[in-house]
């Protein structure tokens, strides 16, 4: 990007990347980079914001669309039900032109040749493919009272500290987005819980119950000198699906791949391949938590549309580390975030909320500061000069304002209790499964609910200060 080049082409960009260079990199693409941009990304808010046009490659063709990819799904539903019409009315005229040609076995001219070839043509064509969708899905185990507890945890890697005195209680149904820079201990987290590390402090603590999958970013449980075929076969789980019985290469067609691809080793594989073996590995057992290492990597849009539904339809909870933005908008119900020397911090919602609360917070501390400031930055002159104005008219509280600010300490409360109980339902992973109207009316609700607590104590405020007076 330093060179400012004529095109730039870019495979990828994000991945590996943290949230706060992904979202630099999509404003610098968006406003500053004066090149033509090539860009292939399964970053879904990266599309939608910097994209003004979207390439889809499917069955060897390529089809255009204008726009980001909100866009780009609108077209793309409007292609299909176009497809659906016109493959509706192709079953109409083959079923016209088979009750034809039943009741005409000879040509008896050339035009009855022609529809008779036309007829035998459209049948060679055959019904255009079917999309193969992939199927995911984790079983889930009994769970007990206690999944995980984190108690007092503190991580450290050769004398650094990574995490201090990390609290954390897991409840059941939650699905819990992990956001931090990279390198602040995400993935150390990780391996203290499933026991690969010893903490420098503190207590993983897991429940009786628990049934623990993992995957990591480098999916380290494969062989890469088996086959597809063999890195499902080699685990005893592999053959049995829901209790029943079921053939691996049945099992692997569920994660679309076919039987020429049984034999290829795993080392040969696309990034996106080798994802789907590990999810396929990870899968075939049940668990009550799930613990997912940067997912989304190498991941297309399909798949990453699977593996979200997979999580919501869940009974069980988990536990993701991801930098994919609209993935954890669309999946968690709070977000665990590591910030600066060693904290890590819970915030209930999905990742547009947080952002919200927190451009609100800095909003808030922003204020506060410059009216600090404001206050101490008057000069001796100033406050004199106010003190020997002439004293002002009696003002203090009319009646109306005496009534009123009887029952506004009442008010701040009720607001505040009940922006409490929204809060705690926008937590709630049922919320969640009711789909994102859902979501986005009890988010309405809480920044109403806000809104007028933040008005009420406005208020509150000034008549205490009339009242002064």
């Amino acid at each position: 990007l330093a060179q400012k080049p004529d095109l730039a082409i870019l495979d990828e960009p994000t991945n590996h990347l943290d949230v706060a260079t992904i979202e630099w990199l999509e404003r610098y693409l968006d406003e500053q980079f004066p090149g033509a941009l090539l860009l292939i990304t399964h970053d879904r808010y990266i599309l939608d914001r910097v994209a003004r046009r979207t390439l889809e490659l499917d069955r060897s063709k390529v089809y255009s669309y204008e726009g980001g990819f909100a866009t780009y799904l609108e077209a793309k539903a409007e292609r299909a039900a176009t497809a659906q019409r016109t493959e509706a009315n192709r079953q109409n005229f083959l079923r016209r032109e088979l009750e034809w040609l039943r009741r005409q076995p000879k040509a008896r001219s050339t035009k009855q040749k022609a529809r008779i070839d036309r007829a035998h043509g459209e049948i060679a064509k055959g019904p255009p493919p079917i999309d193969r969708a992939l199927e995911l899905q984790v079983h889930a185990a009994r769970s007990g009272s206690t999944i995980l507890e984190l108690r007092d945890l503190s991580l450290a890697i050769e004398g650094r500290t990574l995490v201090k005195d990390l609290t954390f209680a897991v409840r059941k149904g939650e699905r819990i987005g992990v956001l931090g820079p990279n390198g602040c201990g995400k993935t150390t987290m990780f391996k203290a819980i499933t026991g690969q590390i010893a903490p420098a402090g503190g207590q993983v603590v897991l429940g009786k119950n628990t049934q623990l999958a993992y995957l990591d970013q480098f999916r380290s449980g494969l062989d890469d000198n088996a086959t597809v075929y063999d890195n499902i076969a080699q685990s005893r789980r592999a053959t049995e699906i829901d209790g029943h019985p079921l053939e691996i290469g049945k099992y692997l067609e569920r994660f679309l791949f076919d039987a020429q691809s049984y034999a290829q080793k795993v080392s040969t594989l696309s990034g996106g391949e080798r994802a789907r073996v590990a999810l396929a590995k990870l899968l075939q057992g049940s668990s009550n938590l799930v613990l997912l290492d940067e997912p989304t990597n190498d991941l297309d849009v399909a798949t990453l549309g699977a593996v979200e539904e997979m999580l919501m339809e869940f009974g069980g909870t988990a536990i993701v580390i991801t930098h994919d933005r609209w993935f954890l908008d669309r999946v968690a119900t709070a977000l665990l975030v590591f910030e600066a020397d060693g904290r890590v911090t819970r915030h209930e919602g999905n990742y547009s909320l947080y952002l919200e609360l927190t451009a609100q917070a800095k909003a808030a501390k922003a204020a506060e500061d410059n009216l600090a400031s404001g206050t101490g930055s008057r000069s001796k002159g100033e406050r004199g000069r106010n003190t020997e104005k002439k004293a002002p008219q009696k003002s203090g509280l009319s009646f109306a304002q005496r009534r009123e600010l009887e029952g506004i300490v009442a008010q701040i409360e009720a607001t505040e209790a009940e922006a409490e109980a929204l809060t705690r339902k926008l937590a709630d992973p049922a919320t969640y499964a009711e789909g994102h109207a859902a979501i986005a009316e009890v988010t309405r609700q809480l920044d109403a609910a806000r809104a007028r607590a933040q008005t009420l104590t406005t208020r509150w405020e000034q008549l205490e200060a009339l009242k002064g007076e």
